[in-house]
């Protein structure tokens, strides 16, 4: 049986990301939820190196990476499993002259149901 599906922003649509630097998202509490389908779509890089992870956390102080994404000008589908109390995105540019990279990831959240 599953859940009722709940609307999930991490990244709006278009969100730009611009010189080498490390972006993280908003902690989310995921902790009524099972599971979170997203889209994630990354532009072509300028220059650079690219790479994006989808973390959680139980206390929102210590981060585990559940899926790290290195390709650019692309877009992919992702099903996380949440067990964890919080959900975050991280977006971190690097190296080249002027890096810069826009990104959007939007997707539904799985309610979790009682057994």
């Amino acid at each position: 049986m599953i859940g009722e599906a709940v609307p999930l922003v991490l990244l709006p649509r278009y969100s730009s990301f611009v010189g080498e630097n490390t972006f993280t998202t908003a902690a989310l509490r995921v902790s009524d939820y099972a599971k979170a389908h997203v889209s994630f779509w990354r532009g072509p890089l300028k220059s650079g190196s690219f790479q994006a992870e989808f973390q959680v956390s139980h206390d929102g102080q210590t981060w585990d990476t559940v899926t790290t994404v290195t390709t650019v000008d692309t877009r992919d589908e992702y099903s996380l499993t949440l067990k964890e109390r919080w959900l975050r995105m991280e977006i971190q540019i690097s190296g080249g002259n002027g890096p810069a990279i826009t990104c959007w990831c939007t997707g539904l959240l799985e309610k979790r149901i009682a057994d």
